[in-house]
């Protein structure tokens, strides 16, 4: 979860998610497959066979999981760091709606830090949660 950018961390989820569901409903039906071809020791064997790749990849994690996980803080931190520079002269303007429309480095804040900022809508106004 830490690795991936707020912005991207939905379709992550959903990636996850879905071969997870594939996976509970495909899986059985491919196992009743290969028992009816190979039998059920065969099929079963194979079948847990099947989750040494997935092992293998989740050991190699551990070698790069620390790494990732700093440098999606550093970069974090830096948009964080652009987020604090974004002032608004008054409550006023941020109520009324007076700011322009928010650039393409304020909606970029805006996303990346979501769950570290408060955002007006409809506003370019960013403020950090001290």
């Amino acid at each position: 979860l830490n690795v991936n950018a707020p912005e991207t961390r939905g379709t992550v989820f959903a990636f996850y998610n879905l071969a997870d569901d594939l996976g509970k409903g495909l899986g059985p039906g491919v196992v009743a497959l290969m028992i009816s071809a190979w039998g059920r020791k065969a099929a079963f064997n194979v079948a847990m066979w099947t989750w040494a790749p997935c092992a293998l990849t989740m050991a190699l994690f551990t070698f790069t999981l620390d790494a990732d996980e700093q440098s999606m803080q550093k970069q974090l931190a830096e948009v964080s760091d652009r987020a604090g520079e974004m002032t608004c002269s008054s409550l006023d303007d941020i109520i009324l709606g007076h700011l322009s429309p928010p650039s393409d480095q304020q909606k970029e804040v805006s996303v990346a830090l979501a769950s570290r900022v408060v955002t007006s809508p409809g506003t370019s106004f960013v403020t950090k949660v001290e």
